[in-house]
């Protein structure tokens, strides 16, 4: 009817929630299940709030359902309801993502200010070809594992998180490999200077 409102889907039940952790702390894969199935849409907003990033944020959803599968034995329902609880770890674990994101930024920062400080490819005009040409030279001598990583995070413009994914490795392998291909990097084209 036109005077007539819609029901949004009701919040999830905050008795029946409580159960569903008290039967995770058991390790019931069906009660996380469950569980998932009826906050995944709160968490991933609660953690898009905090990242605005979508692959961040995939992550971060990824990484709270992780810890309330590790720590449902934890939840006080005392201190507050599980949607509460929810909102804690979704924060928390969405503020440690954007900051460990942040800090491989700027280590990549680091290692190109470096690269590019110690390198002294171009001439006095500033001859942005030769500069290309030696990076690409510089680049074809790195092994495979060290400089693929590096075209798909530069060239690429991918997170660490998406080279990853891209590569089928574990992100910290690729940060790794990133770290010392850079390094490697700034030697070659100090060498070629």
């Amino acid at each position: 009817m036109a005077g007539e409102r819609r029901q949004v889907s009701a919040a999830p039940d905050a008795d029946e929630l409580r159960r569903l952790v008290a039967r995770i702390a058991e390790q019931d894969q069906n009660a996380f299940d469950e569980l998932v199935r009826r906050t995944a849409g709160f968490v991933t907003a609660r953690c898009t709030a905090v990242i605005r990033n979508r692959d961040l944020t995939d992550d971060a959803v990824q990484r709270v359902f992780v810890k309330v599968w590790q720590q449902a034995e934890r939840f006080d329902a005392e201190r507050g309801s599980v949607i509460a609880w929810l909102s804690v770890i979704s924060r928390n674990t969405s503020v440690d993502l954007v900051r460990t994101e942040e800090r491989a930024g700027q280590r990549i920062q680091r290692a190109t200010l470096q690269m590019t400080s110690t390198s002294h490819v171009l001439d006095d005009h500033g001859d942005a070809l030769a500069d290309r040409s030696a990076v690409a030279a510089a680049l074809a001598e790195l092994p495979e594992d060290q400089r693929r990583p590096i075209e798909l995070a530069f060239f690429g413009d991918l997170s660490y998180t998406q080279v990853a994914e891209e590569l089928g490795q574990p992100e910290g392998t690729v940060k790794s490999r990133i770290r010392r291909g850079m390094a490697r990097l700034a030697e070659l084209l100090e060498e070629a200077r």
